[in-house]
């Protein structure tokens, strides 16, 4: 008998199952870790939604409404879970508390959320959107974010749901972000941006190219791709634009560069934290602007990364001078941050998520054993930090 754990899925794929496509397996790769750990899991698909989406009941919903089609599959495999996990959907959240509320949803729920890019300061004050979040945390037993600042800004704002909170890193698949057999590096290679969210700042990177350097942004922004086309004709030549370039392109051509940038715009969130577990796959070097969670991270300007003042473009320069001017240095960079690969990498998922389990369920004293996932997942991936700082 195992701890069978309803997920609430928004891909048409089963997480349980390996995928034959040649794609980084992120999330679900962590969820297949829970199988192999002794759990169950029931996934909750919404493949019935998009049957349904042609109906004229759906039409009038409209997209966002759609996924309340799924609603009734999870309250009757819930019925038989033991644990609701969900990734990243705020609206499973917010359904998940209203049906707790109104005593439909009894089993424990996990939430997974990626970062929201919400005015906190608009919180504080009585509103629509607070009265939503309030709700979504509630529908929450454990809710884990990805980064340490916003952890501490809901904390703030909701100080009555703060005991739900959990930090754990952006973690990708290192088996798929893997550095090419040469594992070589040249001071010769692109600069490389990857990202679509909204909080990247695409000015920066082409106001570098302005001044010389050769960029290659692999995005689907609509803005990136507007402020390209507006490039002067010796500016535009030193860029690279390649919209929906997929993983597997992405990948190769991350995996040749001098260095990888993070450009961002004032956030709550880590954004860009995945751009962050790509460089420790490839070990490339990184030039990051100084959000909130580098420590959180593992990263230490100088030692594993370089860092630069947010917008700042003479300190993005200086920064990405110190690599490209200093072969040794670079290599060092490589080095240490490939120091990271267990703490952000996705395999560790599986043990966080049945260390959150482990907090919900206590096994019955004569039942079974919940598991070797016992051991806190949080203080692995903490040891893994640890030991990358102590080896420095």
């Amino acid at each position: 008998m195992s701890i069978r754990v309803v997920s609430l899925w928004g891909a048409k794929r089963d997480p349980v199952k390996e995928s034959s496509l040649p794609t980084p397996s992120n999330i679900d790769k962590g969820v297949r870790e829970l199988v192999k750990l002794g759990y169950a899991i029931d996934p909750v698909h919404p493949l019935e939604v998009r049957r349904k989406s042609r109906s004229p009941l759906a039409k009038a919903l409209g997209k966002r409404l759609l996924i309340l089609f799924a609603v009734p599959d999870l309250l009757r495999k819930a019925k038989g879970g033991d644990v609701v996990t969900y990734t990243s959907d705020i609206r499973w959240a917010f359904y998940c508390g209203i049906l707790k509320k109104l005593g439909l949803l009894k089993a424990p729920t996990i939430t997974y959320w990626a970062g929201f890019d919400v005015d906190m300061e608009a919180l504080k004050r009585p509103s629509r959107a607070r009265r939503y979040y309030d709700i979504a945390l509630s529908g929450s037993d454990i809710c884990r974010v990805i980064s340490q600042h916003e952890l501490e800004l809901w904390a703030q704002v909701y100080p009555e749901h703060a005991h739900r909170l959990r930090f754990h890193p952006t973690a990708v698949d290192m088996d798929y972000y893997q550095p090419h057999a040469s594992d070589t590096w040249s001071a010769a290679g692109e600069l490389v941006v990857i990202g679509d969210d909204a909080m990247r700042d695409w000015d920066l990177p082409l106001a570098l190219a302005a001044r010389g350097r050769r960029i290659t942004i692999l995005s689907s922004s609509a803005r990136a791709q507007a402020l390209v086309a507006d490039l002067k004709p010796e500016d535009a030549q030193r860029v690279r634009l390649i919209p929906k370039a997929g993983f597997a392109k992405s990948a190769e051509i991350a995996a040749e560069a001098s260095c990888l940038l993070l450009s961002t715009r004032p956030n709550n969130r880590f954004s860009g934290a995945t751009t962050v577990g790509v460089a420790v796959g490839l070990k490339r070097p990184m030039v990051i602007d100084e959000p909130y969670d580098l420590a959180a991270y593992g990263l230490t300007p100088g030692q594993n990364c370089e860092a630069y003042a947010r917008g700042d473009v003479d300190s993005a320069m200086a920064a990405i001078d110190r690599v490209l001017t200093d072969t040794a240095h670079a290599e060092r960079l490589r080095v240490e941050i490939g120091r990271l690969t267990e703490a952000l990498s996705i395999t560790l998922w599986g043990d966080v998520l049945a260390g959150y389990i482990g907090e919900l369920i206590k096994p019955a004293a004569s039942g079974p054993a919940v598991g070797p996932a016992l051991v806190s997942a949080a203080a692995r991936s903490e040891r893994a930090l640890e030991s990358q700082s102590s080896d420095a």
